[in-house]
């Protein structure tokens, strides 16, 4: 009897604190228990796993500790950014590392509620952050400052 788990590879880069990073995969379900389609990653990091499954380049599996992630490169757009309610903030990310990035926030909240701020501080863990035409998941832990750009 096998008590297999049928799962989907979800190709990605993992960016670690002290600048190291390593490439492979996740493991998502085919289908969310949230939702229709298949789960995304950031539902599996927003599960209640410290350490989730990851296969290096080099066919190994690694027990990755979610904590200490500092962001993720997703090979592929999760979610979709076109809803009507949908806001989006440039933003300038400064990581305690003194690393910044520069990008796109999307996100969807009430209109009495829809501050920057409301999201960040309401938001779990990981929040999406677009750079250039990359797609991240970042850890709110290694993030030191938020700065909307101004025109």
């Amino acid at each position: 009897m096998s008590f297999r788990i049928e799962t989907v590879r979800k190709k990605a880069g993992v960016f670690f604190p002290d600048g190291s990073r390593i490439g492979g995969n996740f493991f998502v379900l085919p289908v969310s228990p949230i939702h229709g389609g298949a789960e995304m990653l950031s539902e599996l990091l927003a599960d209640e796993r410290n350490f989730i499954p990851f296969e290096l380049e080099d066919g190994k599996i690694a027990l990755l500790r979610k904590e200490n992630i500092r962001m993720i490169c997703v090979e592929e757009k999760e979610g979709d950014n076109n809803h009507l309610n949908t806001r989006q903030i440039d933003v300038r990310l400064c990581f305690v590392s003194g690393e910044t990035m520069q990008g796109t926030i999307h996100y969807e909240l009430p209109e009495s509620h829809s501050r920057l701020s409301d999201f960040l501080n309401g938001c779990n863990e990981f929040f999406h952050f677009e750079s250039g035409d990359k797609s991240y998941l970042v850890n709110t832990r290694f993030i030191k400052t938020v700065c909307p750009d101004s025109l």
